[in-house]
This record gives C-alpha cells, sequence and structure tokens, in this order.
C-alpha cells in the first residue's frame, strides 16, 4: 500500500497472506485488523529521512502464528491483543545507527546503544554509547567488521485503551 487507506471498516489478512505498507502511504487507518495464523504485515518506513511508518486501527488482533515486522513504526489504537506465538520483530533491520561498531584487522567490534560496544582488544575503538538503557527511544546500531549485523528497529505502541500480550 503506498496511497491511502481510509474508510474501510475492517482488514484480514488470511493465513499465508501478506500485506505491505510504505510510510509513503497518505493514511493508513482502519477500524480493525485482524492477523490470522501464519500472515504478516510488513511496514516499511522511508529509510532515506528516518521518518516512522504510522498505521492506525481501532482493534487490532494478532492471532498466534502472525507475523508484524518493520523497522521505525508507530501504532496508534484503542485496543490490542498480541496472541500467544504472535510476534513484532524489529531486529536486524537498522544498517547504520549512532554507534556503529568499527573495523580492525582481527573483524570487527560490538555496535553501542546504551553502553559501549565489546571488542576482544582493549586498544581498539568501541561503539559509543548513545540513548537511554531506561526508555530507549533510538535504533540499534550496526556491529563492525564483515560480519556485523544490522541494529534492531524502534517500536511505539500508543494505546488508548487495553494492550493485552499474552505471547
Amino acid at each position: 500500500v503506498g496511497g491511502a487507506v481510509a474508510g474501510a471498516e475492517s482488514a484480514t489478512i488470511g493465513n499465508a497472506g501478506v500485506m505491505r505498507v510504505r510510510a509513503t502511504a497518505e493514511r493508513f487507518a482502519l477500524e480493525e485488523l485482524h492477523m490470522t495464523g501464519g500472515s504478516t504485515l510488513s511496514v516499511e518506513s522511508d529509510g532515506q529521512t528516518g521518518a516512522m511508518a504510522t498505521f492506525n486501527a481501532t482493534d487490532i488482533l494478532m492471532n498466534g502464528g502472525s507475523r508484524l515486522e518493520g523497522d521505525f513504526l508507530t501504532i496508534y489504537t484503542t485496543n490490542m491483543a498480541i496472541s500467544q506465538g504472535a510476534e513484532i520483530d524489529l531486529s536486524g533491520k537498522v544498517a547504520s545507527g549512532a554507534g556503529d561498531g568499527t573495523v580492525w584487522n582481527k573483524g570487527g567490534t560490538g555496535a553501542g546503544h546504551a553502553g559501549t560496544g565489546g571488542s576482544i582488544d582493549a586498544a581498539v575503538s568501541l561503539g559509543e554509547f548513545y540513548g537511554d538503557v531506561v526508555r530507549p527511544m533510538e535504533s540499534g546500531s550496526r556491529g563492525g567488521g564483515n560480519y556485523g549485523g544490522f541494529g534492531g528497529g524502534v517500536l511505539r505502541i500508543r494505546a488508548a485503551g487495553e494492550l493485552r500480550v499474552d505471547g
């Protein structure tokens, strides 16, 4: 979805169904979003500007086996239920952050976030400290070297009513 979704009362993503929503969507709003087992909702932000992707649904139900993935994501809802076995995954989605690890002749160092990254050699620069350990608001950073993984994304859920996480 790259345009607008408005006025729709409900959407169901069925078994093995995939829905992709881009941050360029002008408006994504539903009364009810139901994700059945085996379904995926992928919400992609604008990786160039770092702008959060957002979507709105009055009621969201994620059944076991459903998957919500993204990188920089804000969800506005009244009620959201995440059943046992459902997952929200923002891991390994961010290519660069404020505390990226560094490359050196034996590989790379760990990335920092609310603490410095790690290394087997104390003389090597580490991923720098940034962020807040109690209330993290920034994405993760990439590790250094050829095998440094990407950092984790950012998720904000604004639930005016009930947020139930059973998984």
